[in-house]
């Protein structure tokens, strides 16, 4: 009786020491005193054309209306990822409403991760994959600049 109390006491202790399911110490928070973390920057078809600010470790979340039912995907056609980095595949979200009709549209929502000082251009095309002799049906451009 007294080793299983010994191990929920063990346990109990490790679990207020911090430490994950990892074996790790977890990272302090940002709302820990002393750390800022800046906010990620949230934008989507109304920045085309515009320029965007962002410091070194800052993210990026772009979100541009897609409907991957017609065949047509953005695609990305520049960036310096020496200064603004992809983070993962885009993901695409179809529209959730529960009366939506099949085929109805969504969200494609790209991560991005500012790493180094500079200045970049995203831009991405909004086409099928199987068109290559057609112009892309949108076409999606802001200036990032990345502050030390």
């Amino acid at each position: 009786m007294r080793i299983p109390l010994l191990i929920v006491a063990l346990g109990l202790a490790f679990a207020a020491c911090g430490v994950g399911s990892s074996g790790h110490a977890d990272p302090p928070s940002a709302s820990a005193p002393g750390i800022q973390a800046a906010a990620a920057v949230a934008i989507g078809a109304e920045a085309d054309g515009k320029d965007v600010s962002l410091t070194v470790g800052q993210q990026l979340v772009l979100s541009l209306q897609a409907n991957h039912t017609t065949g047509y995907q953005w695609k990305m056609q520049a960036l310096d990822q020496s200064i603004v980095e992809q983070v993962g595949d885009p993901e695409y979200h179809p529209a959730s409403t529960s009366n939506s009709p099949m085929g109805a549209g969504g969200t494609s929502v790209w991560h991005f991760t500012a790493v180094a000082p500079g200045t970049t251009t995203l831009a991405l095309d909004y086409a099928r994959s199987w068109e290559q002799d057609t112009a892309a049906a949108q076409h999606f451009t802001v200036t990032v600049q990345v502050r030390g």
